[in-house]
């Protein structure tokens, strides 16, 4: 990154304050950490600078905070809890970063192997639409093309892509399909990472 050849302390936006805000906090001592979405109370006041926002407004320009300057922006495991389009998250995000500046999105694939077998079974892979907004569940998916097309229409370069299973728990089956995800096609692998570059 750029700071690092200024000297300039890394300045982080977390998209969604919750516990990875905190480890960041701790592991990045020296780093300017601010967080944006809606305000969780027992993550606020702790020593991270929170701006309240509902990504969901994120099309309407004039309604986006008055933020920016970021080297680099983390969104994971939100776009999945959104209704707006990921494009339009992604183009909020790029007018928050400098120029050079990068974001890191994760999110779950939305035909993952065990997805695709559910469905083969009859099953919905996915939850209910929630009812209250309040309980933001996983509105809709994206698939590792989609999100790369959303980047490009955001003006977003696709600086890496990946896909790994490192969802789950400690037991056996998640372990196995772990390591089944290591020989599996990348497209029906449980996660997905993007790496995305704001052109200078």
């Amino acid at each position: 990154l750029g700071h690092e050849r200024s000297g300039d302390p890394l300045r982080l936006l977390d998209v969604g304050l919750g516990f990875q805000t905190m480890v960041l906090r701790d592991r990045l001592p020296g780093a300017e950490i601010d967080s944006v979405g809606l305000p969780v109370p027992r993550f606020l006041d702790h020593g991270v600078r929170h701006v309240s926002f509902d990504l969901n407004d994120a099309y309407e320009e004039d309604r986006r905070p008055d933020i920016g300057g970021y080297h680099l922006a983390i969104a994971a495991e939100v776009l999945e809890h959104l209704y707006t389009a990921p494009a339009t998250i992604l183009r909020c995000l790029a007018g928050w970063l400098e120029s050079g500046g990068f974001a890191v999105v994760q999110t779950p694939n939305a035909v993952a192997l065990h997805k695709r077998l559910r469905m083969l079974a009859g099953r919905v892979p996915f939850g209910p639409v929630p009812e209250d907004r309040s309980d933001p569940a996983h509105w809709r998916e994206y698939t590792a093309g989609e999100l790369a097309a959303a980047a490009r229409a955001a003006g977003l370069e696709l600086a890496d892509l990946d896909a790994a299973n490192y969802f789950g728990g400690p037991g056996g089956r998640a372990r196995l399909y772990a390591a089944l995800g290591r020989a599996l096609p990348r497209g029906m692998r449980h996660g997905l990472t993007l790496t995305l570059r704001k052109p200078r």
